[in-house]
C-alpha cells in the first residue's frame, strides 16, 4: 500500500454537528436579571448549531395595541404569567441596563439607540442569527 498511512486514533472521524432548538418557557426565560449561579438549560458541542427562540414582549402590552390574541406567540403568555404589570416588558437589555447601572428605562433607550450595533452573526439555511451588540466602554 504505497502512499496510505493509517494511524489509530487518529482516523476518527469527527462528529457531525448537532442543530438544537432552544424554545422560550418560563424555564428558559429570565427577565431583570442575569445570574451566573442558574443552571444551564443546553450544553452544545462547538460547531453545533442553536436555533434561539426568545420571546420579547408583554402579551397584555401588545393587546392594549390592539394586536389580536391569535397573532401574539402563546410564548408571550406563558413567559409573562403571573406579570401583573401591563407595560411594555421589553428586552432584558433595557432591564439589565437599569437595574446595574442606575439609568431611567428612557436614558437606558436613548443610549441602546446611539451605541448599538445590530449584527448578522452567522446565516444558516435560511435562519439568520442577529446580535444586539453595545461596546463596555459607554458605561464608563
Amino acid at each position: 500500500m504505497d502512499g496510505l498511512l493509517l494511524v489509530p486514533g487518529l482516523a476518527a472521524a469527527q462528529k457531525a454537528p448537532q442543530t438544537h432548538e432552544l424554545r422560550a418557557s418560563p424555564a428558559t426565560v429570565h427577565r431583570g436579571f442575569f445570574d451566573a449561579s442558574l443552571k444551564p438549560v443546553l450544553t452544545i458541542d462547538s460547531g453545533d448549531i442553536v436555533r434561539l427562540e426568545t420571546a420579547s414582549g408583554n402579551p397584555r402590552y401588545f393587546e392594549s395595541l390592539g394586536v389580536p390574541k391569535a397573532r401574539i406567540p402563546a410564548e408571550l403568555y406563558a413567559v409573562f404569567e403571573g406579570v401583573e404589570d401591563e407595560g411594555r416588558g421589553d428586552h432584558t437589555l433595557i432591564d439589565f441596563i437599569v437595574a446595574n447601572k442606575k439609568l431611567s428605562r428612557d436614558d437606558a433607550y436613548m443610549l441602546l439607540s446611539a451605541a448599538m450595533d445590530l449584527v448578522v452573526t452567522q446565516a444558516v439555511d435560511g435562519t439568520k442569527g442577529i446580535h444586539a451588540m453595545v461596546p463596555k466602554g459607554i458605561f464608563r
